[in-house]
Formats: structure tokens, sequence, C-alpha cells
């Protein structure tokens, strides 16, 4: 038995030695960066993103939420709001080591092929509806009906047209709406409120009566929301409403459970920024409904939310994305027809730094 634990100990001094060592030999910056970004969300590679993207949008945003500035041009100093967990010091080492790693300009695959921007199948009509100054922010197409419904964040608009683009009706709505459900003659709609990124708990979900063509707020102070889906999540034969609210730096994947008489109670799932879009199924066969969600915003990636009864929810991690992949929107579907349902997950939202191709080869998804 001493033996047993003299062997054993002297491994761990062995594998700790080794560890040591390799530390050791890799940049202090790189050290650093793996302790401190790795609190937040996975650990972005050098590579993933080219010098400029690095040096002049991403590390600049980090280091405000950290509390440093940046003099334009210069150096970083510490505006008043300094991290505790990080020096001015190790944050420029972190900085040398992501601007001396990363490389000019991101590889692309050498079968890349020339984007056509002409719809060669298409025609415009001149008669279709037209906005001078559009700020579309919900599109939806119906075949069966013959229509398009989209809506217009400027005017607070929602607008429907024939399949010529011919206006139909429109219809008075909050700012930004994002998400439309309908049910006979009642309209649900999800509006952010804002269109820029924010905080502001200025979003709402609304019903209207397309009859009688009057509106009343269901859900207000909503943290600039994206998406809404709507399941009977506690049996209680009673409609409940899960909303993505996306946020900005702060945000929230929150259900609200309908007590009775228009009445909700809310409950937050995940209190983290980046909520995009929910599906709603029975991931582990026990005749609840799960919800499985998409995060964008730092820590990308997939998650289900196991239905546990009595209102309460177990989170579990089914796909990490890097943070660099600002993920957009998933489905589940069964491609290979075995029973199961797979992950369909699209990204590419850099709408708030210049455009940069990937490849993505070399971005490996960790589950």
């Amino acid at each position: 038995m001493k033996k047993l634990v003299l062997l054993v100990f002297l491994m761990s001094v062995v594998i700790s030695y080794f560890i040591s060592c390799d530390n050791k030999n890799q940049p202090e910056g790189k050290l650093l960066a793996e302790k401190h970004c790795q609190s937040c969300h996975s650990f972005p590679e050098p590579e993933l993103l080219d010098k400029k993207t690095w040096a002049n949008y991403v590390l600049p945003r980090m280091g405000a939420l950290l509390g440093f500035s940046r003099l334009q041009p210069g150096d970083y100093y510490e505006n008043g709001t300094l991290s505790e967990t990080i020096s001015i010091d190790n944050w420029n080492l972190i900085l040398n080591y992501y601007l001396s790693e990363a490389l000019d300009s991101l590889k692309q695959s050498g079968n890349k092929k020339k984007i056509e921007t002409a719809l060669k199948n298409f025609q415009t009509h001149s008669d279709a509806f037209f906005l001078k100054n559009p700020a579309t922010t919900f599109l939806r197409i119906l075949p069966d009906k013959g229509q398009i419904i989209f809506a217009d964040g400027l005017s607070k608009q929602l607008y429907f047209l024939t399949d010529r683009g011919i206006l139909l009706d429109s219809l008075a709505t909050e700012k930004g709406v994002v998400h439309v459900e309908q049910d006979g003659a009642e309209l649900k709609t999800l509006a952010m409120g804002v269109l820029y990124p924010s905080d502001e708990k200025s979003g709402s979900l609304s019903s209207t009566d397309l009859v009688a063509k009057h509106s009343h707020i269901i859900l207000d102070s909503l943290q600039r929301p994206v998406y809404s889906e709507y399941a009977d999540l506690n049996n209680d034969s009673l409609q409940d409403i899960i909303i993505s609210e996306f946020g900005n730096v702060s945000g929230q994947l929150s259900w609200f459970q309908n007590i009775a008489n228009n009445k909700y109670l809310k409950h937050t799932i995940r209190p983290l920024p980046g909520a995009v879009r929910t599906k709603i199924i029975d991931a582990d066969g026990d005749g609840k409904k799960d919800i499985v969600a998409m995060m964008a915003q730092g820590d990308e990636g997939i998650f289900i939310y196991y239905n546990k009864g009595k209102e309460k929810f177990e989170e579990s991690r089914v796909l990490r994305l890097p943070p660099s992949y600002g993920s957009n929107y998933f489905d589940l579907l069964d491609f290979n027809k075995d029973g199961l349902f797979d992950i369909l997950a699209t990204n590419g939202d850099n709408g708030d730094y210049p455009p940069r191709l990937k490849e993505s080869s070399k971005i490996n998804a960790l589950v």
C-alpha cells in the first residue's frame, strides 16, 4: 500500500513538472489570456481574427469592460472602473500576445467562389411598395397565402404585401418588431424597443385583434428581446411564453409563467446576454417540454434546459462555439433520418465591426 501511495505521489510530481515546464515555454501574455478570457467564454485563439480587427475593435471593447480605455492613438490607461482581477501591466501583456500572434489577414480557402449579387431568376416590379430609408427588422413569406410580411423599425409599422410587393395593409406597432405569431384573428408581435445595441428594458410583446384593430401589451420592460415562443411548460393547460432577451452587455433567457387572467410570472433561466432563439422539444423523453436555446454575445453555443418540474430547468451545454462566431440562427432537423435531432446553426453577426471572411475549417466547435 505504501509503495502504491509513493508511486502515485511520484507520478503527480512528474506531471506537475512537465506542466510547469510547458507553461514556462509559453508567452506570459498567453497564460494570462487563458486565465482571464476563459472566465466568461471559451479561449479565443489569435488566429480567429486578423490583427487589425483585434487591435481596433475587439481588444478595445474588452479593455473597456475590464476598466481600461485607449488613447487615440496610444496606450491604454485606467479609466476609474478598473477590474480587481487584472492589472494594466497584465492587460498590456495580453495585448502584446494577440497583436504579435494574429495574422495580418486571414487565410481563405483556395476553392473560394466569387459571390454573385445579381438575382437572375427574379424580376423587380415598378409598382411594388417602397420605403426610401428602410430599417427592416422582420420578414416572413407566407407562400400559402401569397403574402409577404415585414416590419420597419423606423416607421414602427408592420406591412402586409402581395407576392408582387403590392401593399395590402399596415399595422402600427412598437419599435423594432422582430417576431410575429398569428393565431386566428390574434397577432402577437415582439418588439425590441431599441434598434441598436443597448441594455434598455424598452422591449414589449403585444397582442392585436386583426378584426377589431385593437392592441394591448402582454409583456413590457423586456431587455432588447429578439425571439418569442409559446408552450405549456408546466402542464397546467395555460400557454406560457419564452423570451430571448438578447440585451447587450447584460440580458437573459427567460420564461413567463401564465398564472391566468392575462398575468405572468417571470422566471430567469440564464442571466446572461446573447439569447438568440429557442426551440421547444421533449429532449429526454420524460413527457415534459424542454427548451433548446442558442446563445451568442461572448459565451456562444447551444444549450438544452431540461424541464425538472415545479417551474425548474437544468442547464446542459450541447455545443460550445468561439466568441468570434456571431451566432444568429439555429434549427433542429433530422438530416440523416435516424430519429434524432441534428443541429443546423448559422453565424456571422459581425455588424458591430467591419466584416471579415473567415476560414471555417480552421475553427473547431467544442462539445
